[in-house]
């Protein structure tokens, strides 16, 4: 029997809220203690384990520490890069980790040969009954792009491989697609080789399996939630166990960090002076202690959206012992249309998205550039220069980030 752990979408160093950051580098040590506990044969990461190519020292330094562990307990990691972690230039921190012999980069050495991409297969012999597991993927990249490494694949010699194996790859799946979201870059799981046991995924940060052939293709969702939407909607992250003994099993594990409290208030037809003192209300029936609460407020309001107190709600939910507190007004309006415009949508994002979408429409970037070119772009410019960085560091970090963004390579 083979015992491993799944592992995606970790994204280390994800979160630009300090205190959200903390809590995923927290699931991830919380995950390798389970494992170790576990003894589990090795561990597979489908991709996305920092949430970039270049991630700060605070985070390289976790992330070591805890691989570290993993090592001394004879725990190897088997990984591809994700869509995040990968980088157009080839370089990245896994690259480091790998030379440090803390992980084993499944998707390095891939060669081609006759116009076919021929992947290398990466073996875990289980010292106790000498059984051999074959190991191997395909790195993901931004915008789906890695569906050009599937046009090309050599499939027969991977489907003609003989033994136990695992394919990791980093990508959404049609079969997985929820309802709502047809216009996100997919692609058939047609596209895997055949007479694999385990076809470990991530990608899309959502939980499930299905079949394929005598296989299964699995996806573990991410270790922490990365956005507000995902906090609501999942509350906490997890991974999967899975054993093999000719028939797979799977236990997905929570990995709980915080608990989530969310609090949904429409204002529809109500009076903007009445809102706040509505919401502090509901809040005050709620038990938030070293909670994360998430305020979510949406519909036609009656007044000016100026006029309710975010301030007073803020320190209404951290006098209940909030740990972390952030509200989405998305769907908020005013019968007053200028109010689109005010400051007081205060959601700097939800302001900066509308107006580079506005801008983006009247200039018809969209048939020139990927969706959401300009906001990236500005994203990547609003990067600071970090504490001891020097100039040239900074520079190229940005650089880097820029051609990781938008797949261009910068000569």
């Amino acid at each position: 029997m083979v015992f491993f752990a799944h592992l995606a979408d970790v994204h280390l160093g994800g979160w630009r809220e300090e205190k959200l950051k903390i809590l995923g580098l927290k699931a991830f040590s919380k995950a390798i203690n389970l494992i170790i506990e576990k003894n589990v044969d090795f561990v597979v990461i489908a991709g996305d384990f920092f949430n970039t190519a270049i991630p700060s020292i605070e985070v390289i330094k976790h992330a070591t520490f805890e691989l570290n562990k993993l090592k001394k307990n004879n725990i190897p990691v088997y990984v591809i890069s994700g869509s995040h972690d990968h980088s157009p230039s080839g370089k990245t921190m896994l690259d480091v980790l790998e030379n440090a012999e803390l992980i084993i980069n499944v998707q390095k050495n891939a060669k081609i040969e006759n116009g076919k991409l021929k992947l290398k297969f990466y073996e875990y012999k289980n010292e106790k009954n000498n059984e051999i597991i074959k190991i191997t993927g395909i790195p993901g990249k931004r915008q789906a792009l890695e569906s050009q490494f599937y046009e090309m694949l050599d499939y027969d010699y991977l489907e003609k491989e003989e033994g136990k194996k695992i394919f990791l790859f980093h990508m959404l799946l049609d079969e997985f697609k929820k309802p709502g979201k047809e216009k996100v870059p997919s692609i058939s799981k047609s596209v895997l080789p055949k007479n694999f046991f385990y076809y470990g995924g991530g990608h899309p940060h959502l939980v499930g399996q299905n079949e394929y052939y005598e296989g299964i293709i699995a996806y573990p969702g991410p270790l922490f939630p990365n956005n507000f939407e995902e906090l609501e909607e999942l509350k906490t992250g997890g991974f999967y166990f899975v054993k093999y003994d000719g028939k797979i099993q799977l236990e997905w594990n929570k990995v709980f960090v915080k608990n989530v409290v969310v609090l949904k208030y429409n204002v529809e037809g109500k009076l903007s002076e009445k809102v706040t003192e509505e919401i502090v209300e509901k809040i005050k029936t709620l038990q938030l202690a070293d909670s994360i609460f998430l305020l979510r407020v949406e519909g036609k309001l009656k007044g000016k959206i100026s006029d309710i107190n975010w301030n007073v709600i803020r320190k209404t939910v951290y006098e209940r012992g909030a740990y972390f507190f952030s509200k989405n007004i998305y769907s908020l309006k005013s019968e007053d249309e200028k109010e689109f415009y005010s400051e007081e949508l205060l959601e700097k994002n939800f302001l900066e998205e509308n107006v580079i979408k506005e801008f983006e429409e009247q200039k018809n970037i969209p048939k020139l550039l990927p969706k959401n070119s300009l906001k990236k772009l500005i994203d990547i410019l609003s990067e600071e220069k970090k504490e001891g960085e020097t100039k040239t560091d900074f520079e190229k970090r940005l650089l880097e980030e820029f051609e990781k963004e938008f797949n261009i390579k910068i000569k």
